[in-house]
């Protein structure tokens, strides 16, 4: 990982896009700009003709169509709506994958969440349930209310619901990444919500794409930078999806513990990895954890992935292998005024990853 990653200090001119902003010469690209999978999809590559741009928009209004779970015409919505379903291979597969993935993160990540966040219809009606409203659907957002055999999906109880949110960005963007280098494209950004896939190099340079993190005490601010390539980066925080009552803000990641906002000491993460998946999936997993939980999993080498996290208090965690290539702007600081400080994520010795 540490050799993809590299320090950068100056990363102008920026394009912000959803939780990122990534560093790159227009004149130099052809691009192309949609909405798909309820967000702005920007492509950037080097090259690339208007036929390979349009093959990237059309690819990820495919997987939308496969992963929504609003849209009645996709394989998501029919597993949710269906008793026992046949999906597609790739389907099957990415099930399989994030049910494997709920389990290694001991629900951290869990995809299962369809019912609560119905429910809490935080971008909608913004509905603060009752505890006891949250406790009659927590027994229907567990995995064992599926079984995948082959391509066929059993649901146990008609309340239980899939939703792939929080990867299933992380993977288009990487799915259209390779789209574009299986045309021979060697230099490219696909922006994707808050995830971004980049290969290559971004015009004149030769150590990468800069990618700058916006602060989540002032989002429309950045709060560091650094550089990378052949990577998918993800962000989650708290500041993008949420409402406010009696001055609490109610965030779109929840704990499926609780079936409540999670309230980790955690305000957003940051996860770089080469799969897609993983770096959607564990930017999710490691804001429920917390810092202390996120360390110990990172040293179990689970996964392959580097993280920052940033802390309530201002305190920015960063994994070794990125510590040292992060620039913390001058100016960043959280709301009541304390300057952000790096430090290095580890674990307390008495810390297990799940306790």
């Amino acid at each position: 990982m540490k050799k993809a990653i590299h320090g950068c200090l100056w990363c102008l001119p920026l394009l912000l896009s959803a939780a990122l902003l990534c560093a790159f010469q227009k004149n130099a690209y052809t691009e192309h700009d949609f909405f798909a999978m309820d967000t702005y999809v920007s492509v950037k590559a080097n090259g690339a003709s208007n036929k390979e741009l349009k093959s990237v928009q059309a690819l990820v209004e495919s997987l939308e169509k496969t992963y929504s779970r609003t849209d009645p015409a996709s394989e998501i919505f029919r597993i949710n709506t269906s008793d026992v379903t046949s999906v597609s291979a790739p389907c099957a597969a990415l099930l399989n994958r994030a049910f494997q993935a709920a389990e290694i993160t001991n629900g951290t990540f869990q995809p299962c969440l369809g019912a609560l966040t119905e429910l809490w219809d935080i971008t909608g009606a913004k509905h603060l349930p009752t505890d006891d409203e949250i406790a009659a659907v927590l027994p229907y957002t567990a995995c064992d209310m599926f079984e995948i055999s082959g391509i066929t999906v059993t649901k146990k109880d008609a309340r239980a619901k899939l939703d792939l949110g929080a990867a299933v960005k992380g993977y288009a963007a990487e799915e259209a990444l390779r789209l574009l280098q299986k045309s021979g494209i060697g230099d490219a950004m696909i922006s994707l919500g808050g995830n971004i896939a980049v290969c290559g190099n971004a015009e004149n340079r030769n150590d990468g794409w800069v990618i700058g993190v916006r602060s989540p005490y002032f989002p429309e601010t950045l709060a560091l930078t650094f550089s990378c390539t052949d990577r998918v980066i993800a962000v989650s925080g708290d500041y993008e999806r949420y409402f406010e009552k009696d001055g609490v803000r109610y965030h779109h990641i929840f704990d499926s513990s609780t079936g409540k906002p999670a309230r980790s000491g955690l305000r957003s993460t940051v996860v770089i990895a080469e799969d897609g998946f993983v770096s959607d999936m564990l930017s999710t997993a490691l804001f429920v954890m917390g810092a202390e939980k996120a360390a110990a999993f990172y040293e179990s080498g689970v996964y392959d992935f580097e993280a920052v996290l940033f802390a309530d208090d201002g305190t920015v965690l960063a994994t070794d292998g990125i510590l040292e290539s992060l620039h913390l702007l001058p100016d960043a600081k959280t709301e009541n005024g304390t300057p952000l400080a790096l430090a290095p994520l580890t674990k307390n010795e008495k810390t297990h990853i799940f306790d």
